[in-house]
């Protein structure tokens, strides 16, 4: 079964799409080194898929510890994370957990055993604020982004100004998770990325449109404050289970029917600080 497929965003970027579930991980290459943001639920091997797009050696780093983004960790010896989402990671390390998701998101109960990336211990190397990672010619920096997750990270590529969110600020972003920080908490987060708009020029996702324009950090700290301001639309939304609500109102495509870019998730308890 093919899980993989590639888009080149641009020279030394390269988009890898989970063809199953959806996200996506993100192959940058500089003249000496590489990196490989994410790896996905965990279908097929990613490991052997990316080791066929790049002769590069390279480094694996986590946006956070969620389940569709850590599952090929485990083909690797080690992968930088940040360490405030090392919970998060082991409790979503479970193989209960991964097919429970998988049958959520597919509607299915299984794929062959052979075709999940087996879970085992393996190093996690501190991700800080401001690591630098020089690939050659290209340089990632590492940004916390504290909210979707405690030790939520975001990526900005210097040289070519453009800044990886992860599931840090996106178009649907989850705040009603357990861990999940406030949304007053959370809009400090977004406030930073805002601060630092003049180092990039787009913004590129892990789900759904893969590339937006920077305005989408402008839209999801309004987002923020409308919330707490009670100026939202709450439409009510369910993700396996847990109750939530949408903070704008959004078309049969999942796009904010207002024209605006990022939009929230959250949940009614998990306002203020």
């Amino acid at each position: 079964m093919k899980y993989y497929e590639t888009h080149k965003v641009e020279d030394g970027i390269t988009r890898i799409e989970s063809l199953q579930t959806g996200e996506y991980m993100y192959l940058i290459e500089g003249t000496d080194r590489a990196i490989l943001i994410d790896t996905g639920m965990g279908l097929g091997n990613i490991k052997e898929y990316v080791d066929g797009l790049t002769r590069l050696p390279y480094d694996v780093v986590l946006s956070h510890g969620h389940i569709d983004h850590l599952g090929g960790s485990f083909l690797y010896p080690c992968v930088y994370m940040n360490h405030k989402d090392i919970p998060v990671f082991k409790e979503h390390s479970d193989k209960d957990k991964r097919d429970k998701s998988l049958q959520n998101i597919l509607r299915v109960h299984s794929f062959p055993e052979d075709d999940y990336a087996p879970v085992k211990e393996i190093e996690i190397l501190p991700l800080e604020n401001g690591h630098l990672f020089d690939l050659g010619g290209l340089t990632i920096e590492a940004i916390k982004a504290p909210g979707h997750t405690p030790g939520s990270m975001c990526f900005l590529l210097r040289e070519k100004r453009i800044l990886f969110t992860g599931d840090a600020c996106n178009t649907f972003t989850f705040l009603f998770l357990e861990g999940s920080l406030p949304i007053q908490e959370y809009q400090k987060t977004v406030g930073i990325l805002l601060d630092r708009g003049d180092e990039y020029d787009r913004v590129l996702l892990s789900h759904g449109t893969p590339v937006v324009p920077k305005t989408i950090i402008q839209d999801v700290y309004d987002c923020c404050t409308d919330i707490m301001e009670g100026n939202v639309d709450d439409v009510p939304y369910n993700f396996m289970g847990v109750e939530a609500l949408i903070a704008k109102k959004i078309g049969p495509e999942g796009a904010r029917v207002d024209g605006k870019l990022g939009n929230i998730v959250y949940r009614k308890d998990n306002i203020f600080s």
